[in-house]
């Protein structure tokens, strides 16, 4: 019996030691590297492929072959975002991984309902992932930065999170400051606090009644946009006109004239292959020019536009 156990441990002892020498085999570091390649963030290299993963760090090459992945926080260490929408409403927030909380808010939430409204927008990633404590500090700061410059804020307010929003508490005080104002956006303008206020608790109507009003047409938009080459100077100096033409979904039609923005360039195979010779092997072409790297991948064209690189 005692014998038994010394073969059988003898076995196992065997088997490992033979696992271990294959896995050492077959993960080079060049293997190492064409398999990190395939993942996004570290974690999902090592849960889709952890003896390539735990090879990489016998090898101590880990971080230059995950220099292409995104990084991500954790509970502790978060991010500050921004969606800025084209009718100059914004939401600001942070989070520990910026691709699954844009899923999120593609899904519901306050962004999700403006989307509703408005799809057009752009979504900027104002910090690198640092302290909570610090990131909660940074998410006020940006709020009342987009507040100051006149954007209306999505997120719903904390306590104190928006504190100088509340100089004009109620109706009778954002009456009496609108009061010195001839117009809606002189009144936005030189008093922004009393401006959103207004606006969030759908004042604006009441308060305003003496101000002079232009009712933007389909006509008068087409006349004003005429002055600009693009949406953007259209809506940086005419937003009153820009915002009518949005909502009432003219913009296409009166914007015919200006310059359209860029569009993404569409990549053959013989335009990857030309970027492709401009790097030495195939890590340096993933982590230079990514987009075509994964396209030509996603194409099963890298073998022939490669075949230049150093193996």
């Amino acid at each position: 019996m005692f014998n038994l156990d010394i073969r059988l441990f003898s076995f196992l002892d065997f088997y490992i030691y033979n696992k271990n020498l294959k896995m050492k085999k077959c993960w080079t570091k060049e293997k190492c590297k064409e398999e990190a390649l395939k993942y996004e963030y570290r974690g999902e290299f090592q849960k889709n492929s952890r003896s390539a993963y735990n090879a990489s760090i016998r090898y101590k090459i880990l971080d230059e072959i995950c220099s292409h992945m995104k990084i991500v926080g954790h509970l502790y260490r978060r991010c500050i975002y921004v969606y800025e929408f084209s009718d100059n409403f914004v939401y600001v927030g942070l989070t520990f991984n910026l691709d699954k909380r844009h899923k999120i808010h593609l899904k519901k939430g306050v962004v999700y309902k403006h989307l509703q409204l408005n799809k057009e927008y752009e979504l900027k990633q104002l910090t690198e992932y640092i302290d909570i404590n610090l990131a909660k500090e940074k998410e006020k700061e940006f709020v009342e930065i987009y507040k100051n410059n006149n954007y209306y804020i999505l997120n719903k307010a904390k306590t104190g999170s928006l504190g100088s929003m509340k100089k004009h508490r109620n109706k009778d005080e954002c009456k009496k400051e609108a009061l010195k104002y001839n117009s809606r956006f002189e009144f936005q303008k030189k008093s922004s606090g009393a401006y959103n206020t207004a606006f969030l608790n759908r004042w604006l109507s009441d308060i305003c009644v003496h101000m002079k009003s232009r009712i933007w047409t389909k006509d008068k938009c087409m006349e004003e946009a005429l002055k600009y080459n693009s949406r953007f100077e259209y809506r940086k100096n005419s937003s009153g006109s820009y915002s009518s033409a949005l909502r009432n979904k003219w913009l296409n039609d009166i914007c015919d004239h200006m310059k359209p923005p860029m569009k993404r360039n569409f990549w053959n195979i013989e335009e990857c292959k030309n970027e492709a010779l401009k790097y030495s092997n195939r890590t340096e072409f993933a982590t230079k020019s990514s987009y075509v790297y994964k396209l030509s991948r996603k194409n099963k064209w890298l073998d022939d536009i490669c075949v230049h690189m150093k193996k």
